[in-house]
């Protein structure tokens, strides 16, 4: 498969959600790092680049909105595709997040094989 071997951060502040994605995806087809808090996820993706990052809404220290555009203004990183999680219902920023080019937005709750299925679709493109 073309994706093996691809390199995903999960930037997820929820331990438990955070877990849920990396048992949904940890099957050998992807190298998975994490990272509990925006600033985290940020020094994560300067330190190695990463193929996709799987970004959350509402994190500590540096929110996924802040993160999304930090990685967009790095040109070594703008190019990295996104795929937003949020447990928000009514999202006041989508039009500012679609804007800076994610790939994708999954409502939490969200369908384990819907997130393989974006995952796969990301790093296919």
């Amino acid at each position: 498969m073309e994706s093996r071997g691809k390199t995903i951060l999960i930037v997820e502040d929820d331990d438990d959600i955070r877990e849920l994605i990396e048992i949904t995806l940890d099957d050998s087809q992807y190298y998975l790092r994490t990272a509990s808090d925006g600033e985290v996820g940020l020094n994560s993706i300067r330190l190695q680049r990463p193929d996709l990052v799987i970004l959350d809404w509402i994190m500590p220290r540096l929110t996924g909105l802040e993160l999304l555009r930090k990685i967009r203004e790095n040109p070594s990183t703008s190019g990295i595709p996104v795929i937003v999680l949020t447990s928000i219902t009514e999202v006041e920023h989508e039009a500012e997040v679609q804007s800076l080019g994610i790939f994708s937005y999954l409502q939490k709750p969200f369908s384990p094989l819907e997130l393989i299925q974006t995952v796969q679709a990301a790093l296919a493109g």
